[in-house]
């Protein structure tokens, strides 16, 4: 599967979107049906995994973060089925603490929806 420029930009702007006021563009790009699995702290160093858009969305806004998380896209590579994402997450836990994490999502495309993700988090310091 070749993966088209606008493709690309989509996710990247889904992906940007993610965690803010205005991320609808983001869960637009997932599957029904879609599987999630998180890797490092936020599994407490194990993994996570979540099914369903509606049940990973419900638990995603259970997080500690304040309204004002920022996603940037740094670097994107495709092959065959799946986009590879790299990138920094900045955030305001509801403590106060300032948030900041790196992390490489893997998209695995089924047709034009993401059918499963998988998340590596790295905090900084």
């Amino acid at each position: 599967m070749a993966f088209s420029q606008a493709s690309k930009d989509q996710l990247r702007q889904g992906v940007e979107s993610f965690g803010s006021a205005n991320d609808e563009a983001f869960w637009e790009l997932l599957h029904e049906h879609v599987v999630w699995t998180w890797y490092g702290p936020v599994a407490d160093g194990g993994s996570v995994t979540l099914q369903g858009r509606s049940n990973i969305r419900a638990s995603m806004q259970q997080t500690p973060f304040r309204d004002d998380m920022r996603t940037s896209v740094e670097h994107m590579v495709a092959e065959n089925d799946t986009i590879t994402v790299m990138g920094r997450v900045e955030a305001t836990e509801l403590t106060g603490k300032p948030y900041r994490c790196a992390f490489a999502d893997l998209y695995r495309f089924e047709g034009d929806t993401v059918a499963e993700v998988r998340s590596y988090i790295c905090e900084l310091a």
